[in-house]
């Protein structure tokens, strides 16, 4: 997956950062553009990403920086987090955290749940640094909208619940 950058009115030659990946759900924040991606275990040998192993479904995170004053982009790490995102509005950063909402199952399997991360820039990566799991047991997300400090789940099976959680 290449990120290419330019700047329209210079002629300038093209910028561009690769990482070894699929191409997913995508979020941009003033500083930083996020690319998401669903992968599952089921019927795999090796696991896609060292940091998961033990999860069956994650999504994996790679963010890359922006900047207002250089048009290139520079790969600024990877992080996973347990489940899969559902898409774009399912991402937010705040204040340099990636806050994420998935779900994990299928339904109507009850054994489907959904959790809420936040990430953090590490070292070379990102790390869940909080974790909300087990949100609406046996259902799954269906809209996800995040606003400073509060983000709002609405899940769905049966009474289609809001959950306003306090991040």
């Amino acid at each position: 997956m290449s990120l290419v950058s330019f700047d329209l009115l210079a002629q300038q030659p093209l910028a561009a950062t690769t990482v070894v990946g699929k191409p997913g759900a995508v979020y941009a924040s003033r500083d930083a553009l996020y690319v998401a991606t669903r992968h599952n275990a089921y019927g795999m040998n090796n696991w896609y990403y060292e940091e998961a192993a033990g999860i069956e479904e994650a999504t994996t995170f790679h963010k890359f920086a922006l900047s207002a004053h250089d048009v290139s982009t520079a790969y600024a790490g990877s992080g996973v987090a347990k489940g899969r995102i559902l898409n774009q509005f399912a991402m937010d950063e705040h204040r340099g955290y990636l806050r994420v909402a998935t779900t994990t199952g299928h339904l109507p399997s009850p054994d489907a749940y959904n959790s809420l991360s936040v990430l953090q820039q590490a070292n070379e990566g990102l790390e869940v640094i909080g974790l909300l799991d087990h949100i609406a047991p046996s259902e799954d997300i269906r809209s996800v909208r995040f606003n400073g400090d509060v983000g709002y789940v609405v899940t769905f099976k049966k009474t289609d619940p809001l959950f306003v959680i306090d991040l």
